[in-house]
């Protein structure tokens, strides 16, 4: 298989993220107010921290996954805010057990195992028809969200280990 294939998948922020940012915005600006009525070292500690943490929780509040299969690797790294880049896994498809839409009856063997979860899709439910289940070495479980092109080229690679319904 010569095959080099790129997806870009949108994700969307947690709750947790968007709350926290607010919350860090309104520590700072509480932070301002207490600083301009009394002028406190304090207060302007508070709100220095607390913009800065806003600051750093925006930066990371957009985020794409990329994949990235060239020849037998799929490579899937996070893009932050459409500027900075980090390699999150790369993941050897000869060590793949199964790859399947997430609620196909072909996972139910694996529904018993303690295998740590990560999810590298969009975090959409409404695109959980698009989102695959990859068992990797019998320890992980990736959650993908894949495009035709991708998913072909898996079963290409693996055909029994690939399910596409």
């Amino acid at each position: 298989m010569n095959e080099h294939i790129e997806l870009l998948v949108a994700s969307k922020a947690s709750v947790g993220i968007k709350l926290l940012k607010i919350l860090l915005i309104l520590i700072a600006g509480l932070a301002v107010v207490l600083l301009l009525l009394t002028g406190s070292f304090i207060a302007l500690l508070a709100a220095i921290a607390a913009g800065a943490g806003a600051y750093f929780i925006s930066q990371r509040q957009d985020i794409e996954y990329e994949y990235t299969l060239t020849m037998n690797e799929l490579d899937i790294d996070v893009v932050y805010n459409k500027q900075s880049r980090k390699h999150l896994v790369t993941l050897d498809l000869s060590k793949m057990e199964i790859c399947a839409p997430i609620k196909s009856y072909h996972l139910d063997d694996y529904k018993n195992r303690t295998l740590k979860c990560v999810d590298y899709s969009s975090r959409n439910p409404e695109n959980d028809a698009n989102k695959y289940a990859l068992i990797y070495s019998g320890e992980v479980k990736y959650i993908i969200e894949p495009d035709t092109r991708l998913v072909e080229a898996f079963w290409n690679n693996a055909p029994r280990k690939v399910f596409k319904e």
